[in-house]
């Protein structure tokens, strides 16, 4: 975070994860630096913004793998949510309990 900036009230959250609670960008400034760390906007638009106290490369590190972890974990994509039943394997099911229990399927009519 610069001091550059305009003094604006953050969310901020320190390096043990707890909510510190609203406070003036410098007032976040001035925690890190009593603690050797650096301060993060890791949430820019919210209102008002949320940084964290941390090692700047630390954080960094992470808010990259939780990004990947997002993009790579398939929420909203349905490619293959309707397959074609005639592809569909023909075998039963087992049922839940002690075991599993064939049940007869319809006969294929060729055509």
């Amino acid at each position: 975070m610069s001091e550059a900036q305009s003094d604006i009230d953050v969310i901020l959250i320190d390096q043990d994860g707890v909510n510190v609670g609203i406070v003036s960008q410098s007032t976040a400034l001035k925690l890190a630096r009593k603690r050797g760390l650096n301060v993060v906007i890791v949430e820019p638009d919210a209102s008002p913004p949320v940084a964290m106290i941390g090692d700047y490369d630390t954080l960094m590190f992470e808010k990259k793998q939780r990004s990947r972890r997002i993009g790579s974990s398939g929420e909203g994509d349905l490619g293959g949510s309707n397959p074609d039943p005639s592809r569909v394997p023909r075998k039963p099911l087992p049922i839940a309990g002690s075991g599993a229990i064939s049940l007869p399927l319809p006969e294929r009519k060729e055509e």
